[in-house]
């Protein structure tokens, strides 16, 4: 789930300090106090950037230099809700003009992920481009905090085996849906991919005027066909629970159905998942 944030440009020749939480130097065991979690954000940018403030109500977080890269930055900080604010670029300060997708969530005894910010200058505007990509975030931390990416880092999900086929799994129940998604009965599918050779397709669309994501599944075949185990998994910042859903799908031939509908924690921030499902043809059915 990709994010883009505005960020407004203006002159400044005055010095900007920080003044806040500075970023975990080590790569050691973390210790967390009660109502404490651990802040991570990636940046990506082609010039160099300079006392950046990432801030929540009453913490702010700030890193004096960021280099031209990839750059994984972790904090210790209050459980929260924490924003990226401002940043310089020589001697261009940048504010941002709102919090509409630029904040995450810290939970206690949790990583609270950030995703990857790339600011970039494009038709003569500044924009910072914001990535939840879990992959870049394990990649940094493996590389350059492995004993905290133990500590912290969400397990990998492994792959499906034949016997997942037999064994049912524990499923986890699917929260409610909230105000912020409401979404009639059937929902109709507005952009429904080709076909191809693919017995099952599956694929998202948002609800309108929400951040959440309807997910579709349909039968391309002619026979019955049932989805034996679906699962969300990589989960940042979703409300459903992530996991194996509860439910079994049953899709007659060429049929469509809305498996799930997917929303952020928050209406206003970014979240990323993704989902897999086990299928087979129904048996003794006939076309």
């Amino acid at each position: 789930m990709k994010g883009i944030m505005r960020v407004l440009a203006a002159v400044s020749l005055a010095a900007l300090s920080a003044c806040g939480t500075e970023p975990i130097q080590q790569d050691q065991p973390i210790v967390l106090a009660a109502g404490q979690g651990l802040a991570a954000v990636v940046f990506d940018t082609k010039d160099p950037l300079t006392d950046v403030v990432i801030e929540s109500s009453d913490t702010k977080l700030g890193i004096t230099n960021v280099p031209v890269g990839t750059n994984l930055y972790m904090f210790q900080v209050p459980a929260g809700s924490y924003c990226f604010t401002k940043f310089y670029v020589s001697s261009w300060i940048f504010h941002a003009r709102d919090k509409q997708g630029q904040c995450f969530e810290v939970k206690a005894g949790e990583l609270g992920y950030g995703g990857v910010l790339a600011p970039r200058a494009e038709n003569g505007e500044v924009m910072t481009h914001r990535d939840m990509d879990l992959d870049v975030l394990r990649e940094q931390m493996r590389a350059h905090y492995p004993i905290v990416a133990k500590q912290f880092l969400p397990s990998e999900v492994k792959d499906y085996t034949a016997a997942d086929l037999k064994a049912p799994a524990a499923a986890t129940a699917a929260a409610p849906i909230g105000d912020t998604a409401v979404v009639p009965a059937n929902l109709t599918p507005h952009d429904p991919p080709a076909a191809g050779k693919d017995q099952i397709s599956s694929w998202m669309e948002e609800v309108p005027g929400t951040l959440a994501q309807v997910i579709f599944i349909r039968n391309n075949t002619g026979w019955p066909m049932q989805v034996k185990r679906f699962e969300l998994y990589d989960c940042v910042a979703v409300k459903q629970k992530c996991g194996v859903q509860n439910f079994t799908l049953t899709l007659a031939a060429h049929a469509t159905k809305q498996v799930m509908v997917v929303e952020p924690d928050d209406p206003h921030d970014a979240y990323t998942f993704r989902d897999r499902y086990i299928y087979g043809f129904v048996q003794n059915s006939k076309p």
